[in-house]
């Protein structure tokens, strides 16, 4: 069976944030591509993501406070992803800080802290993920 292909999106900024996420779930044979990989200069980032999305069959946004302004946080599926971007394909929200605003764009989907990582890998092999804590807020 092959590997589960998620594509990762995030700032520079966040890069560790992401390097460590991509870290984990390789090591839970998870096979990530990085935005950053994908990236040349004067690149459109919808554009960016589109193709990373196409090319795997799941996406995950990481978003943090410092994000807010970011141009690529204004991001609206492309038309020719229309099909590509269902809730098959899990495209995912996670957020770095408690405080993270998300972009309207994205506030529809499923959404998980960054420290909930066993419930994410369950959010994107298409299973049910495990109950979140008492107390907890919307996220999933």
């Amino acid at each position: 069976m092959a590997a589960l292909r998620v594509f990762l999106c995030y700032r520079v900024v966040d890069r560790p944030e992401a390097e460590g996420l991509a870290a984990w779930l390789r090591g839970m044979d998870v096979d990530v591509l990085f935005d950053h990989y994908q990236v040349r200069p004067g690149d459109d980032p919808s554009e960016v993501i589109a193709r990373g999305l196409a090319a795997c069959d799941a996406g995950v946004v990481l978003v943090a406070r410092t994000g807010v302004g970011a141009r690529w946080l204004g991001w609206q599926p492309p038309a020719h992803l229309g099909e590509k971007i269902t809730p098959e394909v899990r495209l995912i929200v996670v957020t770095i800080d408690d405080d993270a605003r998300v972009p309207q764009a994205l506030r529809d989907l499923p959404r998980f802290a960054l420290e909930a990582r066993e419930r994410l890998l369950a959010r994107l092999r298409g299973g049910a993920s495990p109950a979140a804590p008492a107390g907890s807020t919307r996220r999933a």
